[in-house]
């Protein structure tokens, strides 16, 4: 299994640099905090590597509980040194995110909030110091993160990962201006260079810190966040995590099919994974497969029985079907679901009904209310047993037989 691990070289962060107090105007700060803007060049830019906020949380399949990535570490759902990478790099893009109620603070006001515990506190306001700046102590002015990093008052590998995180969610930001600019104009201000930008466009895997508990992967920030789903209301970027994580699951494989598996590209044209070109490894992992599934197809190809083009068309019209049944409405019958198609074809609900379903004008709800179609998926009570009279005492129905109060 890969591990992230890091930590040790990575936490010797700020040596000589001190927090900047005056920086900004006071429309700019948000309770002591600096509000981070975008620039109205950086929307027409086409330099960033990606766009968007930092990972908010995880979203916990299949219940689809959104969770904080403090409180994932706390129900050890991610490494201490993942959950503490995923949190500066919120820090150091803006602010500290609840998914639950989509506040974003700034760490002060989290810590307060309860969003994050005092054991992480004193390094989350560290790496916010990548939005507030940091004072020069030969000058006296305000740098940015690149150049306290030239100037040898804050670690390069501790500096390299907050610097992703600010590139992978829009751009780097300059402390003095409070927002995200450009990378050429970063370079134009000398806050950034290409030398730099080039190292974090190439990640190796020495530099790939960022932990996917679902592929047991290290990988860069950016690659982490192309895995996420975005949420259509708030714009909240969720790590989805399998039911696999959550109940502790391993997968056992050898290294050979695993490294197979994670060359091989899948092209899905449904679901999350549509419009992505995505490894076959990172497919198999995800929540459309169950820890039994993925052990039959790792099982099947080791011994010769598949071949990875074959794995492919499987998994890819495995995704296609559970996307269409997501959209088909489903009913709970006595031991299985039940379609709206089958309860048109067995002629519980007639087609002005079924339209209605398809339509979304009647939900699932209300036809089950209906009267005459409970009946037909949950029946109507049986005689569940014998109430002897003079006693009182229930009695199942096997029971009352044994006892000879009923004929075989």
């Amino acid at each position: 299994m890969e591990k992230a691990t890091h930590l040790e070289n990575v936490r010797s962060t700020c040596k000589m640099a001190e927090p900047c107090t005056t920086m900004t105007n006071a429309e700019d700060r948000h309770k002591g905090g600096v509000t981070v803007r975008p620039s109205s060049q950086q929307q027409s830019s086409s330099n960033s590597q990606s766009d968007g906020g930092s990972i908010a949380g995880l979203l916990i399949h299949p219940t689809n509980e959104k969770m904080s990535i403090y409180q994932a570490f706390r129900k050890k759902l991610l490494p201490p040194e993942t959950a503490l990478l995923l949190l500066e790099a919120q820090a150091a893009t803006g602010f500290i995110i609840d998914p639950v109620t989509e506040q974003k603070l700034p760490v002060d006001e989290a810590l307060q909030a309860g969003i994050i515990g005092s054991d992480v506190y004193n390094k989350l306001l560290a790496a916010e110091k990548a939005v507030s700046g940091y004072r020069d102590p030969s000058t006296g002015n305000t740098i940015s993160l690149f150049q306290a990093m030239k100037k040898d008052l804050v670690a390069s590998s501790y500096g390299m990962h907050l610097l992703e995180a600010q590139l992978a969610t829009g751009g780097i930001i300059d402390p003095v201006s409070s927002h995200q600019i450009p990378l050429e104009v970063a370079y134009q201000q000398g806050i950034f260079d290409p030398e730099m930008n080039k190292v974090l466009s190439n990640p190796t895997n020495d530099t790939k810190i960022f932990f996917d508990p679902n592929t047991q992967e290290n990988l860069s920030y950016l690659e982490l966040k192309q895995r996420c789903t975005t949420e259509s209301h708030s714009g909240l970027c969720f790590l989805i995590i399998t039911d696999k994580v959550v109940k502790g699951v391993q997968i056992s494989t050898d290294e050979q099919s695993k490294m197979i598996f994670k060359k091989a590209f899948v092209s899905v044209n449904s679901g999350r994974f549509s419009g992505r070109r995505v490894t076959l490894w990172e497919v198999i992992n995800s929540e459309y497969f169950t820890a039994e599934q993925i052990s039959e197809f790792l099982t099947e190809f080791k011994l010769g029985k598949t071949t990875v083009e074959k794995i492919i068309t499987m998994v890819s019209t495995l995704i296609q079907q559970i996307e269409k049944e997501k959209k088909v409405a489903m009913f709970h019958g006595l031991r299985r679901k039940v379609s709206a198609q089958q309860l048109l074809d067995s002629k519980i609900i007639d087609q002005k009904l079924y339209h209605k379903l398809e339509q979304g004008i009647t939900s699932v709800k209300e036809v089950t209310e209906l009267k005459s179609v409970d009946q037909y998926l949950t029946g109507t009570c049986s005689i569940a047993g014998i109430l002897v009279e003079s006693t009182n005492e229930k009695m199942s129905i096997y029971q009352a037989m044994k006892k000879h109060l009923l004929m075989p």
